[in-house]
């Protein structure tokens, strides 16, 4: 519940009311399909996983609006992807829904380095946290035709 904050608690909602670009709303349903299709279906095909993977975060990165969600934050450097259902618990759900719903772009926050350490702060312990780079930025705007 405490991470919910940090989530922004009101993405759903955001999904709803944002006015969407026609390729983010597609690749929204596509998102959608492709989870609902490894979970349902136990469709564990790497390449099929990783392109769930990345849609997911370029997904979540775009509702976000390219900031940290943390409330007040609005970060726009040093932003990194933060997973809500962790990996701890991977070997309590079964594998085809964990992985299924672990790449979700709802399970997927976008935090600035700060703010994930506040929620993580393992990823302070990390000699070098992967941040989202100026240029997947640049692309995703691109690919989802956002100013």
């Amino acid at each position: 519940m405490e991470q919910q904050k940090y989530f922004g608690g009101d993405k759903h909602l955001s999904v709803k009311q944002r006015l969407l670009t026609p390729e983010l709303k597609r690749a929204l349903l596509e998102h959608k399909l492709m989870t609902r299709d490894i979970a349902d279906n136990n469709m564990i095909i790497p390449s099929r996983i990783e392109k769930q993977r990345l849609l997911g975060q370029m997904i979540a990165l775009a509702l976000a609006n390219f900031k940290c969600e943390e409330n007040g934050c609005n970060e726009t450097i040093k932003l990194t992807y933060h997973h809500l259902i962790s990996t701890k618990n991977e070997k309590v759900i079964p594998y085809h829904k964990y992985i299924s719903q672990r790449q979700y772009f709802f399970n997927i926050a976008i935090l600035c380095l700060k703010s994930h350490a506040k929620i993580d702060p393992e990823i302070m312990t990390i000699n070098s946290p992967t941040f989202i780079s100026e240029e997947s930025i640049k692309d995703i705007k691109n690919a989802f035709k956002m100013a």
